[in-house]
């Protein structure tokens, strides 16, 4: 065993100029590609910031992500990135004794570019409802006040007719409203 280490320790000592080039050549490529994979990140990339405003009827929302911005609720969904998933909680409670259907919509969507705002371009983006943990496109609701975490998930497009859009257009942000409603059911 001896003579094994001795003689690799020899080959090292033989050959340390050629280990010590090929030391360098390996950091000088793990730097140089750490530097383009930066500059890529910052100048190839693709985003946008967005807002989604939250008007309720027949429940009071609160809590989780929700923000106040210019005295309304917000959602700020932060910098979306096209083919991103983005989810944000919140709470709903019921007013009263209603029996009803609680149901989320999102709608006024509106993008905007430095000089004019270009509205109803939804088929690039979704919303969908989680309620209680449970996916459903909306909640049946029984008498009594009850209270309910939602999830909702902004889906975007990673489309190239999308991505192609929104350059075109020089698309800064974009909003759009959220309405969550408890419709009473027919009596």
């Amino acid at each position: 065993m001896k003579v094994f280490f001795d003689s690799l320790i020899g080959f090292v000592h033989r050959h340390s100029k050629t280990f010590l080039l090929i030391a360098m050549v390996a950091l000088i490529t793990i730097l140089l590609q750490t530097l383009i994979s930066i500059w890529l990140s910052k100048s190839g990339n693709f985003y946008i910031p967005s807002i989604g405003t939250i008007h309720a009827l027949n429940v009071e929302v609160y809590g989780g992500d929700i923000k106040y911005l210019n005295g309304e609720l917000t959602l700020d969904w932060g910098i979306v990135y096209p083919g991103s998933q983005i989810n944000r909680s919140f709470f709903i409670k019921t007013k009263g004794n209603i029996n009803g259907t609680l149901k989320i919509k999102a709608g006024n969507w509106t993008f905007k570019n430095s000089k004019t705002i270009i509205y109803n371009h939804t088929e690039w983006m979704t919303i969908e409802s989680i309620y209680n943990g449970t996916k459903k496109p909306y909640m049946e609701i029984l008498m009594g006040e009850k209270t309910i975490m939602a999830i909702i998930t902004l889906k975007v497009s990673n489309s190239n007719d999308f991505i192609d859009w929104i350059i075109e257009n020089n698309i800064k942000t974009f909003s759009f409203d959220i309405s969550v409603i408890l419709e009473p059911n027919a009596k």
